[in-house]
């Protein structure tokens, strides 16, 4: 049975980060974006609307910045995290911590996820390389383009009545 517990390989995308993915996050099948596990610690939160938004949390040794890019008040929305390193955590009391972590996280590979109201975060992807995308919602958008050609694919059985 496998772990709804995710974790990734070491890997160099073509924008050029190079980043351990036994350090990108790990997600659990319906934990809260700013809780995506029972270890995950919420340390600064940027925005905040019946939840955190935008913040930093800790996971084992590691930092994310996660964000919720799309979906604010829906139903359904995405987040996104990325791995932060130690000297990117200074001054998380300044108001324009979000805005300088933003730009230091771009291009860099992150973890995308889809959270439902009620149910928590229902699926997470891996995006190795940003650079394909124009943004967390193209990505998303291209994942589930991709999620239902898959599906397509499979042949339907019918139902025994």
């Amino acid at each position: 049975m496998t772990s709804p517990e995710r974790s990734m390989r070491f890997s160099t995308n073509p924008s050029g980060w190079t980043a351990d993915m036994t350090e990108q996050i790990s997600i659990r099948l319906g934990a809260s974006p700013w809780r995506p596990t029972g270890d995950s610690e919420l340390v600064q939160t940027f925005r905040f609307n019946d939840g955190p938004l935008a913040g930093v949390l800790r996971q084992a040794d590691a930092a994310y910045h996660f964000e919720c890019v799309e979906g604010h008040v829906d139903r359904l929305n995405l987040w996104r995290f990325v791995r932060l390193l130690d000297e990117e955590l200074r001054d998380l009391e300044d108001p324009a911590t979000q805005q300088r972590l933003e730009a230091l996280t771009s291009g860099r590979p992150y973890v995308l996820a889809v959270a439902r109201e009620g149910h928590g975060i229902v699926a997470s992807a891996f995006v190795e390389d940003p650079a394909l995308f124009g943004s967390p919602v193209e990505a998303a958008s291209s994942l589930m383009r991709g999620f239902e050609a898959d599906l397509e694919s499979i042949r339907a059985v019918p139902l025994e009545s």
